[in-house]
């Protein structure tokens, strides 16, 4: 039997929507369950002293923790913030999936990948900088999809902004941005850099970001001294294929084929 098109979507949007309150559901069931994580602590002590920067950080985190907490020492509402992450990222996989062709079966895929991998289950436990990766990097991909798919110019506007924000959370995302660029030269997508969209996005990042560029500056850039000093000991070095053995293994070998 052959459904109309809206109805497949509007069942693809429960599916998603389903997804996303089951994660929402789990992270928040469980987020009591444990008492604040060092990290955290530090995280609240950093916000309560507000800057541009710290040492090891951009602010948005510190100034999250400290927000939170301070609305009542509760471990539920000091996580929040990624609990809803946790979940937005679920309503963005599935949201790319469909912008891709994908039906109802590939957005049960996305949903339960997503929703339940175990390395996405992990960060998403405590609040720190990375349990904001994966929602993050997945909505710049896709609002660079919707530019090169639906010829959405706009969307080039707001992926600047996702990234300017991305980059006061956590310093890690350009090096995935040198690498999603050069896929983009290698094929016919090139066409989107070289437009006025694509500068006004980069000025908007680069607007955001910028006072935490100036407090590195003026504090000796020492988010660089600390991922040197990190490759001497904190960091753990994988050779290629133990890295992606690992990739698999954490987010599960059965999702590892979506």
């Amino acid at each position: 039997m052959r459904y109309p098109l809206t109805s497949r979507t509007d069942s693809s949007h429960r599916i998603a929507l389903g997804f996303a309150a089951a994660a929402f559901a789990l992270h928040i069931a469980f987020a009591n369950r444990y008492d604040v994580f060092r990290d955290e602590l530090y995280f609240i002590v950093c916000g309560r002293h507000l800057a541009f920067g710290y040492v090891d950080q951009p602010p948005m985190v510190p100034v999250l923790a400290a927000a939170m907490y301070g609305l009542g020492h509760q471990t539920w509402l000091l996580r929040l913030p990624v609990v809803l992450a946790a979940a937005a990222l679920v309503l963005v996989a599935c949201a790319f999936v469909r912008l891709l062709g994908g039906g109802r079966g590939a957005t049960v895929m996305a949903g339960a990948a997503t929703a339940f991998a175990p390395m996405f289950l992990g960060i998403a436990a405590t609040l720190n900088t990375t349990s904001f990766e994966p929602l993050c990097w997945t909505l710049v991909a896709y609002l660079i999809a919707r530019r090169i798919i639906l010829d959405e110019r706009s969307a080039m506007l707001w992926c600047g902004a996702v990234v300017g924000v991305t980059l006061e959370i956590k310093d890690s995302i350009p090096l995935w941005l040198i690498a999603l660029a050069i896929g983009l030269l290698a094929t016919g997508a090139r066409r989107i850099l070289a437009t006025r969209e694509t500068a006004l996005g980069v000025l908007i990042a680069i607007a955001l970001v910028l006072p935490n560029i100036v407090w590195q500056a003026t504090h000796g850039w020492t988010i660089v001294e600390l991922l040197t000093n990190g490759a001497h000991g904190k960091n753990v070095v994988l050779a290629p294929l133990a890295f992606i053995g690992n990739q698999i293994f954490v987010m599960n070998p059965l999702f590892a084929p979506i």
